[in-house]
């Protein structure tokens, strides 16, 4: 195959693609490494797993988001905030976190970082903030008939109006097992504005299940 018609698939169906075409298989490129600077396994995470975010270098890779700061201040705060609203009840994703060097390997330089590595969630997103959030989590718990795992969202979702969430977001899991809603993105200071919606809507389904 001319070089001409490989430039021409390039731009109809991709690299991926020609590869398969020419009978040259792509490697696989890493397009970052995280190493711990305390020593320990090395981090490969692929470009795809990056995502878009504001605060943080963000990249979500198997059963793990890692969030990475350059500013030890701000990674301090956050774990403050995630450390506070855990203590009064607000089911936050199991977390830890370590120092490391992020090297994105895409031509500049290697950066010193703080990583908050925590569990990947699965389930259903819903942020107050956002237009149709709260009926996002309404519709999700109408096909709950579990009162035990109703009772427990309740008590979480009333933690973190008393714990002042600000911009209430989180994830309904999926899992009967954990029975549990989480809270991401933790700010607290607020007055978990909005909630208390969610906290009616979930007694209005306590109430249809109680005798």
């Amino acid at each position: 195959m001319g070089f001409g018609a490989v430039r021409a698939l390039q731009r109809s169906v991709g690299n991926a693609a020609v590869s398969q075409v020419v009978g040259q298989p792509r490697a696989v490129v890493q397009r970052a490494t995280v190493a711990p600077a305390g020593g320990g396994p090395v981090v490969n995470l692929d470009d795809g797993d990056r995502k878009n975010s504001r605060e943080a270098i963000l990249y979500i890779s198997g059963s793990y988001v890692y969030k990475m700061y350059t500013k030890e201040a701000t990674a301090n705060s956050v774990l403050s905030e995630m450390e506070k609203a855990s203590g009064l009840g607000v089911p936050v994703p199991a977390w830890t976190s370590y120092k490391a060097n992020y090297d994105p390997q895409d031509g500049t330089r290697a950066k010193q970082v703080t990583v908050i590595r925590s569990k990947k969630v699965d389930g259903t997103f819903f942020q107050l903030s956002k237009g149709g959030g709260a009926k996002t989590f309404i519709n999700a718990i109408q096909g709950m008939s579990d009162v035990t795992r109703m009772r427990r969202i309740r008590n979480q979702l009333v933690a973190a109006r008393e714990a002042g969430i600000s911009d209430p977001q989180g994830m309904i899991s999926n899992d009967p097992r954990e029975g549990v809603m989480f809270f991401l993105d933790i700010h607290t200071g607020g007055t978990g504005s909005g909630l208390d919606e969610l906290i009616s809507a979930v007694d209005k389904k306590i109430d249809d299940f109680t005798p």
